[in-house]
């Protein structure tokens, strides 16, 4: 039975920082201006869209170990799954729908419908950092009132990578470009990597009973 946890914990934890790593690298190669269907953009969004959706996953997996433990797991596996949902959502309208509104070969879509289009992507893309905040928070204030020193700290640096990206989209008045979202994956990231490798290691990341 130990081996088993220890080899599900190894597997959870290998998936989550080879998962956060791979987010990066596809952020990192976010097209920044116009861009059509096709490329590097299909990789990115494509592999964003799967990337985020396994993570919410393996996350749904690490939290279930908490289920018992307080009702703020559930709120976090939700929050979370609504984070997944929007990015997903964002993704979509990024890479695909408003590239395929301004295809030159498509007819002239209206001025006012490409910025319909740009302004659903924008509004997912944010509402997906507040939902992964909130779920990192309802994650964080579980684990720092269990007992363990891992649990704890693993809680508390959630608590900061949900809130300093919220916060800091709330500071430049909801503007979100693709530096602002790289921050914003970034602090995430960190903190599923943290995580990941916590589990690797095989130390106590729900708290001892």
């Amino acid at each position: 039975m130990e081996d088993t946890r220890q080899n599900d914990n190894r597997l959870l934890g290998t998936g989550l920082v080879l998962t956060s790593v791979l987010v990066m690298l596809a952020m990192g190669h976010h097209p920044s201006a116009a861009h059509g269907i096709g490329g590097i953009n299909t990789v990115v969004h494509v592999g964003m869209m799967i990337l985020l959706s396994v993570q919410f996953v393996f996350l749904s997996i690490f939290t279930l170990g908490l289920s018992r433990r307080g009702i703020l797991a559930a709120f976090a596996i939700f929050a979370l799954g609504l984070s997944a949902l929007a990015h997903i959502v964002a993704a979509l309208f990024s890479g695909f729908i408003t590239p395929t509104l301004s295809a030159p070969h498509m007819p002239s879509a209206s001025h006012d419908v490409l910025k319909l289009a740009v302004a659903v992507n924008q509004t997912f893309a944010k509402f997906g950092i507040f939902a992964t905040g909130f779920g990192f928070v309802a994650l964080g204030s579980t684990l720092v009132a269990r007992p363990g020193i891992w649990a704890r700290l693993l809680g508390a640096s959630a608590l900061v990578a949900g809130l300093a990206p919220a916060v800091l989209l709330l500071a430049s008045q909801g503007v979100l470009d693709v530096h602002g979202a790289l921050a914003a994956y970034g602090l995430h990231m960190a903190w599923l990597s943290f995580l990941g490798l916590l589990m690797l290691l095989d130390k106590d990341v729900h708290g001892a009973d």
